[in-house]
């Protein structure tokens, strides 16, 4: 019996355990996480922390890793989801120990709570005094890149840099780094979302001015991470992919101090160039100011690796001149930030053209001469100003964000042309540009080129703008104490265009009916416009890790634009072809103007558009710190309310008014849509030891919306060649996307990326064409059937345990299909909006196959650094539609560059040499080879090596090309572009470093 008696009262202890281990297993956790770092230069430090209740009992124990900026250690320990008072401890050998106090009061549906930093002070503090000093030598191994935590770790001084250079020429050397043009930089074949300085944005995200500016020798490590945005950060939870970025990190005795550079220079064909760069930063503030006047409107440099494409040189002859300040400041804890950016600027433009092409048609091919010269002087003043809080009022529970920004333009443009439509192509004639159209222009009726010109034009123009604009937004985001968001925006914009100022004269002979339309126009457009709004959002956290976040936007436009015609011509024999006036003149009185106004053709409209937008988004994330895993769904449902009040006056809609009885003048429309929308996505980084990974795939839906002006038939006869007329069927368009990338890094570092796009319900232009005139008409409709999908590698390896052989490749390859309407050819001088329900444009399909790739192979060995490299590029287009030659062309180059510095002499040579090829184009004339020489030879002087003399070479075999070629699924364009010439420069460039007193 007492068996028994004990048996059951064993079960009863089972059952309850059980129940204690169920409800365990059970129980919530949330997540605390914080910051140890060094009190004095606050960086990370790999501490081990304690967690204990308020009584001192101990809770868990953990230790911080580095997290996102390398230089930053965070750690996280998961807790009961109740209200607690607790004891946070950090220990570490070489600091004193440090004691923290937080509370936890309301849990509700948080999930992560972020601690105050903990600040430990070293117990031998001259090691912070040799930190700061860098004094600590850390390149006698000479690692050229490490691995901290989830942070690539460049060391700066294990490159061998030239004197003289700056970051570009750093950033050059790094392993697995490709620095483009416009400053561009892949890591990996990774592209690099921002460039920072010390973790804070630099000049607005003005990479190229810090690339060029700042000393590499200032530079003690480049770190590259994946970081979340402002916001994300600040709530604690990412909803949106990573940034990915590359961090300069400053040596600490620069900080505090002022550097800067002042470069002139003067060269043959009257080339010269003179700025300035100075910047002041410290831990907690930038201040650079900046300048340049120049006529040298190349950015590529000798001893580059074949960036001196022909095809992409510098249109035009530009003279610059610029002035900048820029002033960012945050406090220690980077709770808040504010930056202010004012430029000037002044520019004048030199552009001569020459342009040769052909469209594409079942029907026939058009061909198209023409040449032009245009002169643009431009004045501009911006200014922008950015403040951000993460604590508004001392409340960590705020934050916000605003832009303020203000623009004033004034400028002139002058500006002469000439061109000729052809029905056959008159490459047969051996003729260059200018050579055709002088004859065209002097054929006269029964001459062979007379019979195969369609139409032929002058055009003289002369136009003077000035204007201004402002606009900004105020984003409030509040968290509550249950764990939700709740997001407020306000935005307002107003722009007015002073002066508005058109004068053009046009003469166009239509050869096959022997007309002529000349007319003298002149157009005054002063604009007034404006648009404000506000936003609201809700964002639940539940605690399953799902987001419902419900939205309202509201926005409201306003434009008002007096868009007045004047036919100047039709005040008589004097202002006619033969004008005695020069352009620009106008007649003495407004009564006399007036009698030039074309009616039907001017217009005064007042339109107001209002939408609302009512949606809700749900997703979730999975994330884990430890691996760096993050996966989200995105599902969102967005209801469009459109309204728009358009008061429109003009003289032949008017007359239509009075004989039909149509209220065109004052009409709204109104129009409500749903427009759904949805995203998938993974992202995880890994790293093991000196090797590491990434990879990231997503898809997204999205639906846009024809805007107004293609609904809604507002069409002018402005243009006696060309009508554009409107649809009002128009349907929605829909897109999918799908992108995926993984990449591998250490010694052999490789990546592979892929994407593809489908589309449905694009918008194309239906085309009438009158092949005997020229004539075009113009009307929207939906094509389907077009997409595109590629793949990209990229693959770098170290060759050699020494790392002095580097090996790059990165092949591609793209397929586009192509759709979009043919062109029908119609018999009729006028092409109204009727005839295009007679016929069903056919549509055309061009299938383009994009391939190619780069490679390189580098050496660097003390101040020696040779390169050999290669980029291809071969582009095939077919088509089943008639008249269609198949387009199967390719274009290389291939060279050589080096750059060696005798230090003792402090003496740096620079050169490039490329050869530029191109083959399969039908047009003989553009298969080409240029061979690209450029050289240049510097010398430092006095103490410290501030003054720099320096010879640059450009063109040195006078074979830069100023042609490109342009070919699409609609056409093949040659176009010609004047641009500087070849030239020898003297640069005289002075460098300097005031460092802060310690």
């Amino acid at each position: 019996m007492s068996v028994s008696v004990n048996a059951v009262a064993q079960k009863k202890v089972d059952k309850k355990e059980k129940r204690e281990t169920t409800k365990e297993k059970k129980e919530r956790k949330i997540t605390l996480s914080g910051r140890v770092l060094n009190s004095f230069t606050k960086a990370g430090i790999e501490a081990k922390v304690t967690l204990m209740k308020d009584d001192s009992t101990f809770v868990d124990t953990t230790r911080c890793w580095y997290s996102y900026s390398g230089n930053d250690a965070k750690y996280w320990i998961d807790i009961p989801a109740k209200p607690a008072k607790y004891i946070i401890k950090a220990e570490h050998p070489e600091y004193y120990t440090s004691y923290i106090n937080y509370e936890i009061n309301h849990i509700a549906r948080n999930t992560i709570f972020e601690a105050p930093w903990i600040l430990m002070k070293r117990k031998n503090p001259t090691k912070d005094l040799d930190q700061m000093l860098d004094q600590v030598e850390i390149v006698a191994s000479k690692v050229k890149f490490l691995h901290k935590g989830d942070t690539l770790v460049f060391n700066a001084d294990a490159f061998n840099v030239p004197e003289g250079s700056m970051l570009d020429d750093l950033i050059k050397q790094l392993p697995g780094v490709e620095l483009k043009k416009g400053g561009e930089i892949y890591v990996n074949g990774r592209k690099v979302d921002e460039l920072l300085l010390n973790g804070d944005k630099f000049i607005n995200g003005n990479t190229q001015l810090m690339l060029e500016n700042l000393p590499y020798y200032v530079v003690k490590d480049i770190q590259v991470y994946d970081r979340m945005n402002e916001r994300d950060r600040w709530e604690g939870k990412q909803t949106d992919k990573k940034e990915y970025v590359m961090d300069v990190k400053m040596k600490k005795e620069f900080l505090g101090g002022y550097m800067g550079n002042i470069d002139v220079g003067a060269g043959t064909s009257e080339r010269w160039l003179g700025r300035f760069f100075t910047m002041r930063h410290s831990d907690h503030s930038q201040l650079a100011i900046f300048g340049n006047i120049n006529n040298v409107n190349v950015g590529s440099r000798p001893g580059e690796n074949a960036e001196w494409d022909p095809n992409s040189n510098n249109q035009s002859e530009q003279t610059t001149k610029n002035i900048g300040v820029w002033w960012y400041a945050h406090d220690k804890n980077k709770t808040f930030d504010e930056n202010l950016d004012i430029d000037i600027q002044w520019r004048k433009n030199d552009m001569q053209m020459r342009l040769a092409s052909e469209d594409f048609a079942s029907a026939g091919n058009i061909f198209t001469r023409s040449q032009s010269a245009n002169i643009n002087d431009i004045f501009s003043i911006n200014f922008n100003n950015n403040f951000r809080s993460e604590k508004l009022f001392g409340n960590k529970n705020l934050f916000l964000s605003s832009y303020l920004s203000f623009g004033y333009n004034k400028g002139e443009s002058n500006s002469l042309s000439r061109n000729a439509t052809l029905n056959s192509d008159p490459s047969e004639y051996g003729l260059d540009i200018p050579q055709l159209l002088d004859s065209i222009f002097s054929t006269i009726k029964g001459m062979e080129l007379y019979d195969k010109t369609t139409n032929r034009s002058m055009n003289s123009s002369f136009n003077n703008t000035q204007s201004f604009s402002i606009n900004g937004n105020i984003d409030f985001n509040w968290k509550l104490p249950w764990g939700d968001v709740v997001g407020i925006g306000v935005f307002g914009a107003t722009d007015k265009q002073i002066k508005g100022d058109s004068f053009s004269r046009n003469k166009t002979e239509f050869l096959q009916n022997s007309s002529v339309d000349f007319r003298n126009e002149y157009q005054p457009s002063p604009t007034k416009n404006y648009n404000f709004g506000a936003n609201f959002s809700y964002n639940i956290n539940f605690l399953s890790g799902w987001r419902l976040s419900p939205s309202f936007n509201f926005s409201q436009n306003y434009s008002d634009n007096a868009n007045e015609y004047y036919r100047l011509d039709r005040l008589g024999k004097s202002w006619g072809a033969d004008s005695e006036y020069e352009l620009g003149r106008l007649p003495s009185t407004r009564d006399s103007l007036l009698l030039a106004l074309d009616l039907a053709n001017s217009d005064w409209r007042d339109e107001m558009h209002r939408q609302y937008q009512s949606g809700i988004n749900i997703s979730k994330s999975f994330e884990n710190d430890s691996s760096y895993t993050h996966l989200y769904l995105r599902l969102n449902a967005k209801i469009n309310q459109e309204w728009m009040k358009l008061k429109y006056t003009r003289s032949d809609i008017t007359d239509e008014i009075d004989d039909n009885n149509i209220d065109i003048i004052n009409k709204k429309y109104e129009r409500t849509n749903v427009s759904p929308s949805a995203g998938l996505g993974f992202q995880r980084s890994w790293h093991r030891n000196n090797n590491g990974g990434y990879i990231y795939a997503d898809y997204n839906f999205n639906t846009t919306q024809p805007g107004f002006n293609s609904l809604y038939d507002l069409s002018k006869t402005t243009n006696p060649l060309v009508i554009n007329y409107a649809n009002p069927n128009l349907k929605n368009g829909v897109s999918h996307f799908i992108n995926a990338y993984y990449n591998k890094w250490g010694k052999f570092s490789y990546g592979l990326g892929g994407n593809i796009q489908f589309s449905q319900n694009n918008i194309g232009m239906r085309t009438l064409y009158n092949p005997k005139t020229g004539f075009s008409a113009y009307k929207p409709g939906n094509i389907n059937g077009n997409w595109n999908g590629g793949i990209e590698a990229n693959i770098s390896v170290q060759l050699d345990s020494a790392e002095h052989w580097n090996f790059d490749i990165s092949p591609s390859f793209r397929y586009n299909h192509n759709v979009d309407f043919d062109r029908q050819d119609i018999d009729k001088d006028f092409i109204t909006d009727e005839d295009f329900n007679d016929y069903d444009i056919p549509l055309s399909k061009v299938n383009t196959i994009t391939s190619g790739g780069r490679i390189n192979c580098e050496y660097n060995y003390d101040e020696l650094r040779l390169s050999v490299n290669g980029n291809l590029d071969w582009n095939k287009s077919t088509s089943t539609r008639t008249n269609f030659q198949t387009i199967n062309a390719f274009e290389f180059n291939y060279g050589f560059s080096g750059k060696y510095t005798i230090k003792k002499w402090a003496l740096t040579a620079s050169s490039s040499i490329t050869m530029f090829s191109k083959r399969g184009y039908q047009d003989s004339e553009m298969n080409t080879d240029h061979l690209i020489w450029n050289m240049s030879l510097s010398k430092s002087f006095l103490k410290g090596k501030p003054l720099m003399l320096k010879v640059e070479g450009v063109d040195l075999l006078h074979q830069l090309s100023n042609t490109s070629m342009i070919v699409n699924a609609q056409g093949r364009t040659e176009v010609w572009y004047n641009s500087i010439p070849h030239y020898i420069m003297l640069h005289a460039v002075y460098k300097f470093n005031i460092n802060p007193k310690k």
